[in-house]
């Protein structure tokens, strides 16, 4: 029931979406307890609202969120291998164990978020924000951090 209500209303977003999107789709979707692991990962797309969002563990591989808003979420366990966050606003993030390998987070911020654990092997970092963000235990190898903004963070 309550699955059936969360798509229900993710549809009428998407709906809306649509109408206002002048290029692509956008999915408005704010929620603190609903977690969104059975819906299906192709109904995320560019500029994607998804504030507070609970992702926890969930498959978003190669997936392109690029523009997209997603402050406040809770992407713990996440797989976002390969992913297109570029641009991307996930501030305030808790991303405890996020597989970042070979993400494009060009221009993404992450200030203030949790990091710790997740790995950013071979990942794009280009003006990539970590402002006062924890990135304790986590893996960089084969990354540039020399345009990127550490100012403040925990790093490994």
């Amino acid at each position: 029931m309550k699955s059936v209500l969360i798509v229900a209303i993710i549809s009428i977003l998407v709906i809306l979406g649509i109408l206002v999107a002048t290029q692509n789709p956008t999915i408005v979707v704010s929620t603190h307890d609903q977690s969104l692991n059975k819906v299906d990962c192709e109904t995320f797309h560019k500029y994607s609202l998804l504030m507070n969002c609970n992702l926890k563990g969930k498959d978003l591989r190669y997936t392109n969120l690029s523009g997209s808003n997603i402050t406040g979420a809770n992407l713990d366990g996440a797989d976002l291998t390969g992913a297109n966050l570029s641009d991307v606003d996930l501030s305030f993030t808790s991303m405890f164990g996020v597989n970042l390998t070979g993400a494009d987070l060009t221009n993404t911020d992450f200030s203030n978020s949790i990091l710790v654990g997740s790995k950013f092997n071979g990942a794009h970092l280009y003006k990539t924000l970590f402002v006062n963000s924890n990135l304790r235990n986590a893996t960089l190898v084969g990354v540039n951090l020399e345009y990127a903004d550490t100012s403040g963070a925990i790093l490994p």
